[in-house]
């Protein structure tokens, strides 16, 4: 920040030259305090082609609208903007994801415009395009989420504040994909998730350090029907240990 300290502009955007001569320009801080900025497409007269690493990190905005300029997103971004509550991925967005949602547990709306070709949008819970990795599951989403078959990985803290999401079902996945389990640990996907939402595996692959885990049933190594459980928590009290074999009626 003290390297670009005059480029700061009234806005509180931290800019950084690209290219000599320069061709665009980086987003590499923010000092404002709008907790609402216009993400500018452009500064000087050249468009603003990334957003770097850390640009936002903590900061308290609760919005933000990442522009068609922008190709590149830099690694943890947007991480732990604890009141970021709406994000919109623009068009021309490239960059893999990389952490830059990373910690932003009050994220209710996430809109990707269309025509961008690196992510994927379903029933609004955002993927990668191949859809092998679950990035981000909105805390306005409710009730149950399939995760597709395709998955093979999901961000930790995916699932954060998600207070009506019921069942997450991951017995569709691959049976050879080890899902790391652990409510306290924020590289676990389960991290922030609500006490109540129940896990549903498909086999014994996962791991937890604290174990065993609440609200997580699997699926014996893929037995038709036959479903486990360590414990199951029925209020903010009691947790019934059952760590026998049941059949599961409904999923709903």
């Amino acid at each position: 920040y003290l390297s670009w300290a005059g480029m700061k502009d009234s806005d509180g955007f931290i800019y950084k030259p690209e290219g000599n001569p320069v061709s665009s320009y980086s987003i590499v801080g923010y000092k404002g305090s709008n907790t609402q900025p216009e993400i500018p497409a452009e500064h000087d007269g050249y468009p603003i082609s990334k957003i770097a690493d850390r640009a936002f990190e903590g900061s308290g905005i609760t919005s933000a609208t990442i522009p068609s300029s922008v190709t590149t997103i830099g690694e943890k971004a947007f991480a732990d903007c604890s009141e970021l509550e709406s994000v919109v991925i623009g068009a021309n967005v490239a960059s893999e994801y990389n952490g830059w949602l990373d910690g932003c547990e009050q994220l209710s709306t996430i809109t990707l415009e269309e025509g961008n070709t690196t992510y994927s949008m379903v029933n609004g819970v955002l993927y990668n395009e191949s859809m092998t990795q679950l990035i981000r599951c909105p805390r306005a989403y409710s009730g149950t989420l399939t995760v597709p078959s395709s998955v093979t990985k999901i961000a930790p803290g995916a699932f954060a504040n998600c207070e009506d999401l019921k069942i997450v079902d991951l017995s569709e996945t691959s049976p050879s994909t080890w899902w790391f389990l652990d409510r306290k640990d924020a590289e676990s996907l389960l991290y922030g998730s609500s006490k109540y939402t129940l896990f549903v595996m498909n086999n014994y692959k996962y791991s937890s350090m604290y174990t065993p885990s609440y609200n997580i049933v699997y699926k014996k190594y893929g037995t038709d029907d036959i479903y486990y459980c360590d414990k199951l928590l029925l209020s903010d009290r009691w947790g019934v240990n059952a760590p026998v074999r049941f059949r599961a009626l409904s999923v709903s």
